[in-house]
């Protein structure tokens, strides 16, 4: 994992508990599978699907957070 990836996921995980949200929580918000959120976080992209999905997910994840 590189120093931008651990950035960025950082920053997700910081931006939700800044907001005092649960990964249920954004699962419930963005109607994203919480097993994708979960990877977002860690920075585990290739459990993802197809790039189109994962750059959505991103995109719903920012804006919930």
């Amino acid at each position: 994992m590189d120093t931008s990836t651990t950035s960025l996921s950082n920053t997700l995980r910081d931006a939700r508990v800044a907001k005092g949200l649960e990964l249920g929580d954004i699962a419930e918000i963005t109607h994203v599978r919480k097993e994708y959120l979960q990877a977002l976080e860690e920075g585990r992209y290739g459990d993802l699907p197809e790039d189109i999905y994962a750059r959505n997910f991103l995109r719903l994840y920012a804006q919930a957070v």
